[in-house]
């Protein structure tokens, strides 16, 4: 059995809610906004939740093993113009490429001083290295499909069939989501151009792709050139680069 003492306690709080509705309601008629915006609960309607939900963040901790001394590039990065593996790998700490030419030009590895030939290189876990070639040439592969770059300096993960002595590059491609046809190209300066298609199979239990990537430059760049002899002005030329 309730108290009188109950009883009137909470008649007072809901005589005080009913006059700070009240008050609210008069509040937005003087101010022109409306009552719902201050919190007031119109008369005869329920009570309504927003909820506002963010994307959960890409991981940026090496899947394999999260003690490793490793640096991983995702797939939601700021991409820049003209981006590709060697430029990308070049940024990381302990990571040394050396590039023998322009785009698309060989391009070799090392990890913390080790030489190219100790750098394992993975594409969805299939090694690209071999005994005939045990340096990858970086720039035959592309950036179109990579949804995830992780690279172990030193001891690496045991999943990995074989465990270069400088470490190992692994490179995951995304997952098709919808099966069709796609293509894309585009270009720059001095003769720079690229171009792709792309069949993608996206099954409840297989999935396929099959791609072919194009780039190029010509790279025919002017310059100066004195021809050799510094004080001799009269020999000066513009030429354009030739066989970049």
């Amino acid at each position: 059995m309730e108290s009188p003492t109950a009883s009137a306690g909470a008649e007072i709080a809901r005589s005080g809610q009913r006059k700070f509705a009240q008050f609210i309601v008069a509040l937005a008629a003087m101010s022109g906004v409306p009552a719902v915006a201050l919190g007031a609960e119109p008369a005869g309607t329920g009570q309504y939740q927003t909820v506002v939900t963010a994307p959960a963040p890409v991981p940026t901790e090496p899947r394999e093993d999260a003690a490793a001394s490793a640096s991983v590039i995702t797939s939601d990065r700021t991409l820049r113009s003209a981006e590709s593996l060697p430029l990308l790998l070049g940024e990381l700490p302990g990571v040394h490429v050396t590039r023998y030419g322009g785009m698309g030009s060989l391009a070799t590895l090392s990890l913390r001083g080790s030489t190219a030939n100790q750098v394992q290189v993975y594409v969805d876990g299939v090694p690209l290295n071999t005994a005939a070639a045990p340096a990858v040439d970086l720039g035959l592969l592309t950036l179109t499909r990579a949804d995830r770059i992780e690279v172990y300096r030193g001891m690496t993960p045991l999943m990995f069939g074989a465990s270069g002595l400088g470490g190992v590059v692994s490179l995951t491609g995304s997952v098709p989501e919808v099966s069709g046809l796609s293509a894309y190209s585009g270009g720059g300066s001095f003769m720079t151009g690229f171009a792709g298609v792309e069949a993608a199979y996206a099954g409840a239990t297989l999935g396929g792709l099959a791609a072919v990537n194009l780039v190029g430059s010509r790279g025919d760049f002017r310059y100066p050139s004195d021809n050799g002899t510094l004080f001799d002005p009269a020999d000066d030329r513009v030429l354009r680069r030739q066989n970049n």
